[in-house]
């Protein structure tokens, strides 16, 4: 290992954990070996080998037929394509295949991000709101507890005056409470 690769490794800049995930995954080794064939050329080689034999077959055979046309000149331009970029689409499944069983093992981490809410969720959540009981301050209360994920029923009395006085100093919330709909329209 390389001087400078230790020195990336031990800064802390990166996330080392995953760094070592990756390394001890079972289909680490799969993608290592596709990168060197990619990487040195190897499959490159024997494909652009392999195409330029083709091509050749093929416009002997249009020459003799009589038949070329755009047709047959795109279809090998696209083989060509096609060939170049398979083993980019080879590592790019052995990576995502990596990825993908990491992320699957993260989902009851503390540090991944919860799964977002389906349109169902989100409108059972505005329904719970919407069909509370109370007064205006008690509702906007209500309606950050469950943005919180806080047991709106399992606050005592003290704790709810506590949060309704501090949700009265917010700049959004607190004019909601005093003139209904937002800004009051000033009387000419």
């Amino acid at each position: 290992m390389s001087d400078t690769a230790i020195d990336i490794l031990k800064n802390g800049k990166l996330n080392n954990r995953l760094i070592c995930e990756i390394l001890c995954h079972e289909n680490f080794r799969r993608l290592l070996v596709d990168s060197e064939v990619f990487v040195d050329r190897i499959a490159e080689m024997h494909t652009d080998e392999f195409t330029s034999i083709m091509n050749v077959g093929r416009l002997k055979v249009l020459e003799k037929s009589g038949n070329e046309n755009a047709l047959d000149a795109r279809t090998l331009e696209i083989a060509e394509d096609v060939d170049k970029h398979y083993i980019e689409g080879v590592l790019i499944q052995d990576l995502l295949s990596i990825l993908n069983d990491i992320r699957e093992k993260h989902l009851t981490d503390s540090t991944t991000a919860d799964a977002p809410y389906t349109a169902d969720e989100a409108q059972k959540k505005i329904d719970e709101v919407m069909n509370f009981k109370g007064s205006e301050r008690e509702k906007q209360l209500f309606l950050v507890c469950n943005q919180l994920q806080i047991p709106y029923n399992t606050l005592k009395p003290d704790e709810k005056a506590a949060l309704l006085s501090a949700i009265s100093k917010s700049k959004i919330l607190g004019k909601l409470g005093k003139h209904g709909r937002g800004k009051r329209k000033h009387k000419k």
